[in-house]
């Protein structure tokens, strides 16, 4: 049986991508910014850390979606948007 993810699936994927792209863009500005030294550095960098742990859990998921008739995964057109 052929299983093909709906537009919005696409869409709510691409979302979560752009949302873990934000975090993770604004978390490396602060890690580069802020003096090692301080309590928020150290925030920024387990916030930098946990996104991109987020971004691997979300490949892991996109990676394990069925795959169409043509054996490519019917979510590589959403990644590669990002």
């Amino acid at each position: 049986m052929t299983y093909k993810l709906t537009e919005q699936q696409r869409e709510d994927i691409h979302d979560c991508y752009n949302s873990i792209a934000a975090v993770t863009c604004y978390a490396q500005i602060l890690v580069q910014e802020l003096n090692e030294m301080t309590e928020q550095h150290s925030f920024a960098k387990n916030i930098l850390t946990s996104s991109n742990h987020a971004k691997t859990l979300l490949d892991d998921i996109v990676a394990a979606l069925p795959q169409d008739d043509k054996g490519a995964k019917d979510s590589d057109e959403t990644k590669k948007v990002v």
